[in-house]
Order: structure tokens, then C-alpha cells, then sequence
């Protein structure tokens, strides 16, 4: 949390350069019971003898209580085997025997297609949604740098009206 409020605060550290102010913050919300759950019931209903299910009555187990904190669901199935291969990729994060990896993503896929987040502050208006879920981290979020080179494409076509114009 100190980054996130440091990296906008301009007489922090001004020889670093800009201050950037992060429009949102997220936190991984991955390990749920609802998915857990959800992956359970597929396991059992698909393969009854599958010796994983002992590992997800376990996990089940210890996360029964835990409060379902996601406020955002991004559907990412199709990019699981993208997200392991750079977890892989940098065994500073996960390491490669790592337990993560004991689910197959084809299984995943199925009962579970997301990469639950938490919402922890916003800068940008965020639409009144009720219980729904948001699905996309990025919803009000602008581009700057593209508004700036819009607004400097407006500006250049301005000039040249008016050059023609004076002609």
C-alpha cells in the first residue's frame, strides 16, 4: 500500500521522476471456497476415484469459513496455460514442484474460467453495479497518453483549419 500511495505523493522522492498516480488497486483473491467448491463438484461428478479429491476436501476444509471477498471476475480460462508458463518462467514466484500445480487447468477451465480480485481503492468513478460482479480491471480507467495525443491531433487540425482559412 505505501508504493501505491508514494507513487502519486510529488514531494516523495521528485528525483525518481513523475509522480504516477495508479488508478486501482487489486488484490488476488484466487483461493476461495466458492471455487474450491465448484472444482470439487466437477472433480466428483467427472472422475469419483480421482486421487486429487482428497487434496480438495483438504483445501475445502481449512477454507469453509473464509469470507468470499472478490469483488471482480475476470474470465481467463483460455490464458491458464499462459499464466503457469510464466509462473514457470520465474521460480520466484511459484516454485515448479509447487502444489499450485496440482490441478489441471483443463479441469479449471471447466469449473472454475476466472482469476477472482478484491477491489482496495479506486481513483476513477466505478458504475453502481449492486451484487454484480466486475469483469473487467480496467473499467474506467483512461489512457492518458491517449487523450493527450487526441487532444493534440484536435489542436493540429484546429491550426490548419484556421491556416486554410486565413489563406
Amino acid at each position: 500500500m505505501l508504493a501505491y500511495e508514494l507513487a502519486a505523493d510529488e514531494s516523495y522522492a521528485p528525483e525518481l521522476g513523475p509522480v504516477w498516480q495508479v488508478s486501482k488497486l487489486y488484490y488476488d483473491r484466487i483461493f476461495s471456497y466458492q471455487r474450491m467448491q465448484s472444482i470439487y463438484s466437477l472433480l466428483l461428478e467427472t472422475d469419483p476415484e480421482s486421487p486429487l479429491l482428497e487434496s480438495f476436501t483438504e483445501i475445502k476444509r481449512w477454507m469453509t469459513e473464509a469470507p468470499y471477498l472478490a469483488t471482480t471476475q475476470v474470465p481467463a480460462g483460455e490464458f491458464f496455460g499462459a499464466r503457469d508458463a510464466a509462473l514457470l518462467a520465474h521460480a520466484s514466484q511459484v516454485a515448479p514442484d509447487s502444489s499450485f500445480f496440482f490441478w489441471p487447468n483443463e479441469l479449471q477451465q471447466k469449473a472454475w474460467p476466472f482469476e477472482d480480485f478484491q477491489l482496495i481503492d479506486s481513483k476513477v468513478p466505478l458504475p453502481e453495479r449492486g451484487d454484480a460482479l466486475e469483469s473487467d480491471l480496467f473499467e474506467g480507467v483512461v489512457d492518458e497518453s491517449a487523450d493527450a495525443q487526441a487532444l493534440d491531433h484536435d489542436q493540429t487540425r484546429v491550426d490548419a483549419q484556421a491556416t486554410e482559412a486565413a489563406k
